[in-house]
């Protein structure tokens, strides 16, 4: 039996958020369509619950220390001293003296004066560079260009200023600082392929909007259907788009219908009499402010007093009151109409008032030259004005019916109709109907009746998916996330789909609520009915975020949840008994709790865990294919963590040198001690290489953490090869005395006369007895064990 198809089926592709792709997007809402919507080419002011290629990586920018969190003011650019920046509502420039430094361009709307892009000029007034600022104030985004103006990278950065992507736009290629790898991408089609499969969207059909990027990445998807569908919003000028004919044609790997959304779109293609049945007309819901009144009284936007006929339109219709608008001052010209009983002028006009004078006014005139300002056409077509317009001052043809413009010479018709209509209420609905058919304005209806259209059967055992949450931007920390990405990495080799969570501010603020649940509305919207989701905690998010998270994973039937606990905050930094509760409240939604160790449990346990459903992550694994030399025997121990954690680092005084590693600065007081700074993993695992041993330490201020959080260094220290010393009292005390991969020591001054008195013969022999267990962390066993234990627990019992 057909149903509907479900939003969770689709991804919205677009090219970039134009208000082409908004209207696109408002039209499934509309319908109750709801499904993901992912952008290309991001110019920083997206909506919040859309999501960027590139800002899938970068990561969030909202409440981030040093962002400003609003959009810059024109004069907020920093600018060396004594230079000047000055605007006006098309264009700021900087200026050092008469020289022009710098040009500032603008978001939409103009007017408001938000900073987009900067440009940045030599000598010679050639742009060297832009800067790209997002809706956060924050500089996102910085392009390179020649000594000719020519593009030659584009670099895109973190909210702490860390370069994360650069496209060089001479070769192609495309660079990413993926956590601790560096990829590279020979297009931006790879790219974007690897984005949609790490959001856990590459299995979904795609409705796009451009035949560039996006149809690309649909013919490099295999797929034995033809289910994704090409939604055209740009004009036909001169002969069909080569990719076009691949369609038409029948060619394409994934593409089986044209939807056409421009009327003049779909006049071209009838004089080339090219409409095949897999091309269809299907245009907009557009949200409609108001029905038309039949009053008669007409608006005109402008900053120019060049208003075609104006005074002679204002005079041969006294019947109708017209309203001037300007964000700017008027000139004595335009100031001179006032003189005119039916003229109301409104000079440097507010938001408050021009909104009120669209809901008053049935009717625009578009005659004013120059450029469009507050998008007027756009707003008055949505007002239900009834809009005339002169071919020669036409801002915006896609809502003004052709009938409706006239040529300069041709003034008198248009004097006439604007009466008639004025005369004849019936008249005037039918050229408001002519006008939205112009548009391709469509009802919610005629948007169910194309879903139907696409129905599909549902097989009888529809595929299970199995999800895991993958964490980015953890507060600047990328340790707290590599434990949780290399979990991942291995699950993508079991077949597991990524479920990516972004960090969301902290604490959420109130008001955001809503703003929360839409974000992970769209995070979740690739789950379906008796899917498998992994999340793994935490998300270093508020608890509030946690929460909401596990409550838009339960809202689809029949769905098996499995929390898999890295760390418990509460246990890190100290909590209230309500924090701690708030905590267990959340893991006791799940079908089964995956816990790092055995005093864990127990301490879940005491304080309320229910889940009968449990299992033991017995070690964390280290996943790494390359290959690495066996290590030296050096008398030194190796470390990574803060100082800030690990007290003792900077008092160390020992004649056994500490090699630190670690990005964090701090005071050395003691001695002995090696500021290595941070490394990726492939520098990291290289200098554990050089020998030493390995030390595996309590914190000192949380004792029940210590005893009961799984060591995550260790598995490095033996992923590597290298001897470990253990801090007794600490989980695998046991195991390294079993295995004799190390020593236990009691405190400091033992640890270091164990590294003192250790020969290197001793040291052979316990790197070779750690071979085995490393080939088995190296390649992931402990975790894929526990990923497929736990599937089986929860559909086997």
């Amino acid at each position: 039996m057909d149903q509907f198809i479900k939003s969770d089926d689709i991804v919205l592709l677009l090219d970039n958020y134009s208000s082409y792709s908004h209207n696109l997007r408002y039209s499934f809402h509309k319908a109750g369509f709801c499904c993901p919507t992912v952008v290309v080419e991001d110019d920083g002011f997206l909506p919040e619950d859309v999501l960027s290629v590139y800002g899938f990586f970068i990561g969030n920018f909202k409440g981030e220390k040093g962002v400003p969190g609003k959009p810059r003011y024109f004069n907020q650019i920093p600018v060396p001293d004594y230079w000047e920046i000055s605007g006006n509502n098309n264009v700021g420039k900087i200026k050092d003296l008469n020289r022009e430094r710098g040009r500032i361009f603008y978001a939409e709307p103009f007017h408001k004066r938000l900073v987009k892009i900067v440009d940045w000029y030599d000598e010679n007034k050639v742009p060297r560079s832009s800067d790209h600022y997002n809706r956060y104030g924050a500089l996102f985004a910085r392009t390179i260009f020649n000594a000719r103006g020519q593009k030659v990278n584009k670099s895109w950065f973190s909210a702490q200023g860390q370069e994360i992507i650069v496209e060089n736009y001479v070769t192609g290629n495309i660079i990413l600082n993926d956590g601790s790898q560096v990829r590279m991408f020979r297009g931006k089609t790879e790219f974007v392929l690897y984005a949609l499969k790490r959001a856990g969207f590459d299995k979904n059909r795609l409705f796009y909007n451009s035949l560039s990027t996006p149809f690309f990445v649909s013919q490099s998807i295999h797929s034995v259907h033809k289910r994704d569908i090409l939604f055209w919003q740009e004009p036909i000028n001169g002969d069909i788009p080569g990719n076009m004919q691949i369609i038409l044609k029948g060619e394409a790997t994934r593409t089986s219908r044209i939807m056409v959304q421009r009327k003049c779109a779909c006049n071209a293609l009838l004089r080339q009499e090219v409409l095949p049945k897999n091309v269809q007309k299907l245009g907009f819901i557009y949200p409609f402010e108001k029905e038309n009144c039949h009053k008669p009284e007409a608006l005109i936007c402008t900053n120019s007093d060049q208003i075609e006929h104006c005074r002679r339109i204002v005079n041969a219709i006294p019947e109708m009151h017209f309203h001037i608008a300007a964000l700017t001052e008027m000139s004595a010209k335009l100031m001179s109409m006032d003189s005119c009983e039916n003229v109301s002028l409104y000079p440097g006009v507010n938001r408050n008032v021009l909104s009120e004078l669209f809901r008053r006014c049935d009717f625009y005139l578009d005659i004013n030259r120059e450029n469009e300002i507050v998008s007027a056409v756009y707003r008055a077509f949505l007002h239900n004005h009834v809009i005339f317009a002169f071919n020669e001052t036409l801002h915006n043809g896609d809502y003004v019916a052709a009938e409706h413009c006239y040529s300069l010479d041709d003034v008198n018709r248009m004097i006439s109709d604007i009466r008639m209509l004025i005369a004849d209420d019936e008249k005037l609905e039918q050229w408001l109907r002519r006008q939205r058919d112009e548009a391709l304005a469509e009802t919610k209806d005629s948007y169910l009746q194309f879903l139907e259209r696409r129905r599909k059967p549902v097989k009888e055992n529809p595929p299970i998916t199995i999800h895991i949450t993958n964490l980015f931007g953890a507060d600047g920390k990328p340790s707290h996330a590599t434990a949780q990405q290399n979990v991942v990495k291995l699950a993508r080799e079991l077949g597991f789909v990524e479920l990516p969570l972004q960090r969301y501010p902290y604490p959420i603020e109130t008001g955001t609520e809503d703003e929360l649940k839409r974000q992970l509305h769209m995070t979740t919207s690739v789950i379906k009915d008796n899917d498998i989701v992994f999340f793994q905690s935490p998300s270093w998010n508020a608890a509030a975020y946690d929460r909401e998270l596990v409550d838009e994973i339960r809202r689809h039937r029949n769905i098996r949840l499995v929390i898999f606990i890295h760390d418990m905050p509460p246990m890190m930094f100290g909590a209230t008994e309500e924090e701690f509760q708030q905590i267990i409240k959340i893991y006791n939604r799940a079908d089964l709790v995956i816990v790092p160790t055995e005093p864990m449990l127990d301490f879940l346990r005491k304080r309320g865990l229910a889940v009968k459903k449990t299992l033991i992550q017995p070690m964390w694994d280290f996943p790494f294919s390359g290959e690495l030399r066996d290590p030296f025997f050096q008398r030194q121990i190796l470390f990574s963590g803060s100082p800030e954690q690990f007290p003792f680092l900077s008092s160390w005084n020992y004649d056994i040198p500490l090699r630190l590693f670690t990005d964090d600065d701090f005071e050395f007081n003691g001695q002995n001690i090696l500021y290595e700074g941070r490394k990726n993993t492939t520098e990291l695992l290289t200098e554990y290489t050089r020998g030493g041993f390995g030390l595996v330490w309590e914190q000192g201020n949380h004792p029940d953490y210590d005893k009961c959080s799984q060591p995550y260094e260790l598995s490095v220290y033996l992923a590597v090869g290298i001897p470990v010393i253990i801090k007794k009292g600490l989980i695998h005390e046991q195991t390294v005395l079993d295995y004799e991969i190390g020593f236990v020591a009691s405190s400091l001054e033992e640890v270091a006369d164990r590294v003192k008195n250790t020969t290197e013969s001793e040291y052979r022999q316990m790197a070779d007895n750690i071979k085995n267990i490393s080939r088995l962390i190296r390649g992931g066993f402990f975790t894929k064990k526990v990923l497929v234990d736990a599937i089986n627990f929860l559909m086997l019992g």
